[in-house]
């Protein structure tokens, strides 16, 4: 990924732990809740849940090592949704949570989903799909019909849309959005890379440097507004997982 010619100065505080993060978000309190397996977000979320805030998870945070085709195992992940739901009642915070999920329209997408007081106030669907998602029976989303950014101004995107801002939010939502969370899986991506991460000094220092970039110069440059980006990673087995909070400076 080249450098973006207006990449837009950022902070960043790393948070390369899994487990319950508080960031310095100014506007509210703020959350990254980041686990290797649904048995470890589930337990995060049952007995860490803030009172209050917004509480982002990792990408695809409900699924486990035995699901590889998710259209088969719907009912289960369903299930572990409205557990996430029932958890909410409990508390006055958000939950962003990083799921598949079926539509309405009946298609099954990657999704991040904005889970308060037991209800879902909000659903934005991934269009940027890598080929093991789609042999993981996900669908693309049509980025025209998507909901990107609540009422609230705060925006979601999911992994390697965060690439695509530019083109995935209309005009309007360029404008609304005032904060974003990312939900991501962001070591996972799929392409022939080594001479890059030879460069960079190995894996971990380059998904890092490469996230630094899509956040300079593919976030923030397109989304005027916005002041801070919240990252919630997956991490891997072997790397540590990216979660991150991101401020402009101005």
């Amino acid at each position: 990924m080249s450098k973006s010619s207006n990449e837009v100065p950022t902070s960043v505080t790393y948070y390369r732990e899994y487990g319950l993060h508080q960031t310095p978000d100014k506007n509210s309190p703020t959350y990254i809740a980041s686990a290797p397996s649904w048995t470890d977000m589930e337990q995060l979320l049952k007995f860490q849940m803030p009172h209050s805030g917004d509480v982002v998870t990792n990408d695809y945070a409900t699924l486990s090592d035995d699901i590889d085709h998710i259209p088969d195992n719907m009912d289960e992940i369903s299930e572990r949704v409205r557990a996430v739901r029932m958890m909410s009642l409990r508390t006055d915070a958000t939950v962003h949570l990083g799921t598949p999920h079926r539509a309405p329209d009946g298609h099954i997408y990657t999704s991040a989903l904005s889970i308060h007081r037991g209800a879902i106030a909000g659903a934005t669907y991934k269009s940027m799909l890598y080929p093991i998602e789609e042999e993981m029976g996900m669908t693309r989303a049509n980025p025209k019909a998507n909901q990107h950014v609540r009422d609230n101004g705060t925006a979601l995107a999911i992994c390697s849309d965060l690439i695509c801002t530019k083109y995935e939010f209309s005009d309007q939502e360029r404008q609304r959005a005032r904060r974003l969370f990312g939900l991501t899986a962001w070591a996972y991506t799929e392409g022939n890379n080594e001479d890059l991460i030879e460069k960079a000094g190995g894996e971990d220092a380059y998904y890092q440097e490469q996230l630094e970039k899509v956040i300079g110069g593919y976030v923030l440059p397109y989304l005027p507004n916005v002041t801070s980006v919240v990252i919630a990673d997956e991490g891997r087995p072997d790397l540590a997982p990216y979660n991150a909070a991101f401020s402009r400076q101005y």
